[in-house]
């Protein structure tokens, strides 16, 4: 757990880190270019949104292998995507960090299960989720988390609607309890 909220925490501070600040000097500013992203033929202008739109499209969230989990970061990277945060948290699920971290752990003395498929789908959002509840059973910082998690669920649902949650969220129908309890508790 501790491992996943250093690495989001690395995520935010990268994020903020990877803008060209208008103090920095161009020799400062060169380091945090990119490809530039696909250029929009009847404007002429670079066309960041659909490129990320269709990068969207082309992979669900909610049924993807953590090796398309990196296909897709680098494709949101090359496009011009601009939230590093979004794009480091995502290659959280994705095979090359997932193998790295088995490695560092298997080299430190723990055992994971050999059987790992990175082809393997899965749903990222529903893992995040996940994630979100034991960080927050565990008073572990969520802002990031839920923010990621919060992103992921927006651009999955404009790209995919049939993956999209209806009506209120377990989070949300325990708030809205627990504050019906607090009140009543209190009258």
């Amino acid at each position: 757990m501790q491992i996943s909220n250093a690495y989001s925490e690395a995520a935010q501070s990268a994020s903020y880190r990877a803008s060209p600040r208008h103090d920095a000097g161009p020799a400062e500013n060169a380091s945090a270019t990119r490809s530039a992203p696909p250029v929009d033929v009847t404007t002429g202008k670079a066309d960041k949104t659909s490129a990320s739109n269709a990068i969207f499209q082309k992979y669900d969230l909610t049924n993807i292998s953590p090796r398309d989990v990196d296909a897709m970061a680098k494709e949101l990277r090359d496009s011009g995507f601009d939230d590093v945060g979004f794009i480091l948290g995502l290659e959280t699920r994705g095979e090359k960090w997932r193998s790295h971290m088995m490695q560092s752990l298997n080299d430190a003395g723990y055992e994971f299960d050999p059987s790992y498929d990175p082809t393997a789908r899965t749903d990222v959002i529903a893992g995040l989720k996940e994630q979100v509840q034991t960080s927050q059973r565990f008073g572990d910082p969520t802002e990031f988390l839920s923010e990621q998690l919060s992103k992921m669920e927006r651009l999955n649902a404009q790209a995919h609607p049939q993956t999209a949650t209806s009506g209120p969220s377990p989070e949300m129908a325990q708030t809205l309890m627990l504050f019906q309890a607090q009140r009543i508790w209190v009258e």
